[in-house]
């Protein structure tokens, strides 16, 4: 590819991904209730208060993660004026461009610039990274450091006789990695270099740069004064006792493999049938270039299986790695570089129109899936339509220049439907459905019936939308007894009160208090699911009342 084109591409990649990032981003509200909601009411909470320190929700502390991520929240929200769902989404938008930035650079330094620009649009196109480039969650930004980190440790591998520099770098990446999410900054990068040092010519000079006095001491100069604080603030090392000993030890309620993390793979999609052979080329012909990047895959899966506590977010850290490997390969295809290995060349290419095969199917039965018969009419036909048209013509392309043995433009046309679909479900499908599966309607309608000095508490829940919507505190009672004192609490001031639970908790719920059902949720439910005892219903309960029942 000319140097031209590989600029214009390399533009239109980036524009792509800040148009998937940014594109209708407030269109979707808040819906799940200990992730983004929480978040944003914590670096809410922050900014009422004036105590950035120690985070607070639903008047209790949470010292379940360092502060750096709110403290980012934060600004976007006094930058916008207020709190709003796009202003909460926005740093994790910025985050995941910076990360594809950061990808380029690492493609760069090990391979070349074909490399580079498509790892970017792999990383931009996978399912996991694409949907938590919209979130508002700590993960985009945390994979952020991680991947700069890992940049300044190439950097170190390749100029070991440079520490200073490049050592410096990577301890301060750590460190404000560490104040997003604590001890993960320092294992992910830590067991990279533990894997590959035995097998580098410079061990020694590539270890003393490694551990670098003054980085190290910048490192501890950053983290230390907000985990001390904490620690004598709590009187206990609550923070450690929740984020490293309960993770290790302690599933959290849930069973999961021990293969749990290769499952997990599958949201590396569509990417992940390339990867296999991403994986057996990179190992079998380019040990030397791709070990840092081999070690900050494997290591990562081999550390993240060790901890009891599992999520498919929790490996997003290294979707760079499987992006950069991916993009290599792909980079070598268009190259030519895999004539006469194993047909490789060949299967690459169907790999690719099976790709582009698999965009045209899903925008093509969108309108017919089960979720959206219940919907009328259908959600965006004509531009869906339209979509359906766009990509069928790319896969007919693609067909055509794998004919023709034009695998660069293969590849473009699988890239760019991606892209278009991406786009089009992210920025337009699920918000339209998100806004008929969501709460905050209902909590808006609660703020037109509860006044503000009217007690509220929530029962059998904790949901975090009803305390960023209401934008006030509603503590959980999560027994029949603490129900009871709520109740007479109320009768002794002479109050009303409400209490906002669902509808399965709605008879135990009136019975104990004795009081009535104002407003029952009517968010959208396909009539397939059984979903209906999960509606948020609003009670109140008269001042008196119980008395006199």
């Amino acid at each position: 590819m000319k140097s031209s084109a590989l600029f214009t591409t390399a533009v239109l990649v980036f524009t792509g991904l800040t148009i998937l990032g940014f594109l209708n981003l407030g269109q979707k509200n808040f819906w799940a209730s200990h992730a983004e909601s929480r978040r944003a009411d914590i670096a809410r909470n922050m900014i009422k208060t004036g105590d950035y320190i120690v985070p607070r929700v639903n008047d209790k502390v949470i010292l379940t993660k360092p502060p750096l991520y709110y403290w980012a929240l934060a600004a976007s929200f006094k930058i916008n004026g207020k709190a709003t769902e796009a202003s909460a989404r926005v740093p994790s938008a910025i985050a995941g461009v910076a990360t594809a930035m950061v990808v380029f650079l690492i493609g760069f330094a090990l391979f070349d610039s074909l490399t580079a620009v498509l790892a970017v649009a792999v990383l931009s196109t996978s399912y996991l990274f694409s949907f938590f480039l919209r979130f508002a969650e700590l993960d985009m930004l945390f994979t952020f450091f991680i991947t700069l980190s890992f940049y300044f440790l190439i950097r170190l591998y390749q100029n070991p006789d440079r520490p200073k520099k490049w050592g410096f770098c990577f301890w301060l990446s750590a460190a404000l990695g560490f104040l997003v999410k604590g001890p993960f900054a320092l294992l992910y990068p830590i067991g990279a270099f533990m894997l590959v040092l035995p097998f580098g010519k410079n061990r020694s000079s590539f270890a003393k740069s490694f551990f670098n006095l003054p980085g190290i001491a910048v490192f501890m100069i950053i983290v230390l004064p907000w985990f001390v604080y904490v620690y004598l603030y709590t009187g206990a090392g609550a923070i450690f006792a929740e984020e490293v000993a309960q993770r290790i030890t302690d599933s959290r309620g849930k069973d999961h493999s021990p293969f749990f993390y290769l499952e997990s793979l599958v949201n590396f999609s569509p990417w992940l049938i390339v990867l296999p052979f991403a994986l057996f080329r990179a190992i079998n012909l380019e040990i030397k270039r791709s070990g840092l990047i081999l070690a900050w895959l494997i290591g990562g899966v081999a550390i993240a299986s060790l901890i009891s506590a599992k999520n498919h977010h929790y490996i997003l850290p290294l979707y760079p790695a499987m992006a950069l490997l991916t993009g290599r390969y792909v980079a070598v295809h268009l190259k030519g570089g895999l004539n006469d290995n194993y047909m490789l060349e060949s299967i690459t290419g169907w790999l690719g129109i099976f790709i582009s095969f698999l965009v045209f199917l899903t925008l093509a039965i969108l309108p017919f899936a089960p979720r959206f018969t219940t919907e009328v009419p259908p959600l965006y036909p004509y531009m869906n339509a339209g979509l359906v048209v766009v990509c069928a013509f790319l896969l007919a392309t693609a067909l055509r220049f794998y004919r023709g043995r034009n695998f660069t433009g293969l590849w473009i046309s699988v890239i760019t439907g991606l892209f278009i679909t991406l786009i089009f479900a992210h920025a337009f499908v699920v918000p339209k459905l998100n806004s008929r599966n969501s709460h905050k309607n209902f909590l808006v309608n609660i703020r037109k019936i509860v006044d503000r000095q009217n007690p509220l508490r929530m029962y059998k829940i904790e949901n975090f939308q009803t305390t960023f919507y209401l934008d006030r505190s509603a503590p959980a009672l999560w027994n029949k007894n603490d129900l009871d004192k709520f109740v007479k609490t109320i009768n002794q001031e002479d109050a009303k009160g409400y209490l906002i639970t669902k509808k399965r908790f709605l008879v135990e719920a009136l019975k104990i208090s004795g009081g009535k059902t104002r407003m029952i949720d009517n968010y959208f439910i396909p009539h397939t699911a059984s979903k209906g005892g999960n509606r948020f219903v609003l009670i109140e309960v008269d001042r008196g009342k119980k008395d006199k029942l």
